[in-house]
């Protein structure tokens, strides 16, 4: 539909000739008239003023570091097999297979401390 807009109609119109089946023309103009009162009524997008780009710019880095400070906090007292494993899985994208291989376990057993670390990081939380 936003084809048939740009080209003053004429695109529209090849679009009900190209289906094989016949069109609800009545469907088609209310989706249309519906749409294009949608462009008409939404204000248009203002840019952020650029002091209030900077300040967000600031603050981004900020967040991410205290972010990454509380994940560090609570993977830290982990054990070291569950925190090799959550690291691992989650941070790493390793799947099961490779992080059993890695320390010498079945994968049953890794996931079993996957589950056990992440039931660790949420009674901490």
């Amino acid at each position: 539909m936003r084809r048939g807009r740009r080209r003053g109609g004429l695109g529209a119109h090849e679009t009900l000739r190209a289906h094989e089946r016949p069109v609800v023309l009545g469907a088609y103009l209310t989706l249309a008239v519906r749409n294009r009162a949608i462009d008409v009524l939404r204000p248009p997008a203002t840019a952020p003023l650029p002091e209030q780009r900077a300040t967000e710019d600031a603050v981004v880095p900020v967040l991410r570091r205290e972010a990454l400070r509380q994940v560090v906090g609570g993977v830290r007292p982990l054990p070291p097999r569950q925190r090799a494993v959550l690291v691992g899985h989650a941070l790493d994208g390793r799947p099961h297979e490779a992080l059993a291989a890695d320390l010498g376990i079945s994968v049953p057993a890794a996931k079993a401390l996957l589950h056990r670390a992440r039931e660790r990081l949420r009674a901490a939380a």
